[in-house]
């Protein structure tokens, strides 16, 4: 990951007009997957805006990873133009996936995730810059991201709440949840799209005991889908339902 500084020149517009088209830009290359988070500040320079942004890659903001609408954003802001300086890595955030080439996906993120991506490889573990992933219909991301934010917000309540624990708990770990089902719907659209397989992480997060832990099989077929050894941080694997989780939190 990389902060970034983005100058956009006034070009005599007024501020507000200007700032109203910057803002539509960052937010497509949100959408798009080549920036990380929603939080962009930015500051007026007198002759320039500049907005502060973290980016998956070096490149990120490239032309060539633009979509239909980041391409439309641009074209708006003219006759203002735009330069991108990469101040350099960000320490506090980690690497994204740099594999030529993909085994299987998969769908992964928690409320201290801060925007990474919410599509891992299952090879490295990584995130994945999703601008990289063959794009859905509408050429945006957005229903991955949407997906990602209401995940970290039942993490959230399962993690940092006493009113809405249960409920939360639920969600992350119940295969049929509405949660767990828009995140299934969205690998099996993941999965038509770039030819490999997408698992869904199932998180569980409290158990009577680990042998009970050892002993559960696939919630969604019933088979057997124990892991010997692990996979990263996974302990089960259902190939058929694409489904993914670790032993109960409280238990491991």
């Amino acid at each position: 990951m990389f902060t970034a500084k983005v100058s956009f020149s006034k070009a005599g517009e007024n501020l507000e007009a200007m700032a109203e088209r910057v803002i539509e830009l960052l937010a497509a290359w949100d959408k798009n997957g080549q920036i990380i988070g929603n939080s962009w500040p930015i500051a007026d320079i007198g002759g320039a805006l500049e907005a502060f942004v973290q980016l998956p890659a070096v490149d990120s903001l490239g032309a060539v990873h633009n979509n239909v609408w980041a391409t439309r954003a641009v074209e708006a802001l003219l006759p203002a133009s735009y330069s991108v300086t990469v101040l350099g890595r960000d320490p506090c955030r980690v690497g994204l996936c740099a594999c030529p080439s993909r085994s299987a996906f998969v769908l992964f993120t928690h409320f201290l995730a801060n925007g990474l991506p919410p599509v891992r490889c299952l090879d490295c573990f990584d995130p994945v810059a999703l601008y990289t992933l063959p794009h859905p219909e509408g050429e945006e991301y957005l229903e991955l991201l949407q997906w990602a934010a209401d995940y970290s917000a039942c993490d959230t309540l399962q993690m940092l709440s006493t009113t809405g624990e249960r409920f939360g708990e639920q969600q992350l770990w119940r295969h049929d949840s509405s949660l767990s089902r828009h995140g299934r719907s969205l690998c099996s659209q993941l999965e038509l799209l770039t030819g490999v397989p997408v698992y869904y992480y199932l998180h569980k997060c409290r158990s009577r005991s680990r042998a009970s832990e050892l002993q559960r099989r696939c919630p969604s077929c019933g088979s057997e889908w124990r892991l010997d050894p692990r996979l990263h941080l996974f302990d089960f694997q259902c190939r058929k339902c694409r489904l993914l989780s670790a032993i109960a939190r409280d238990v491991a």
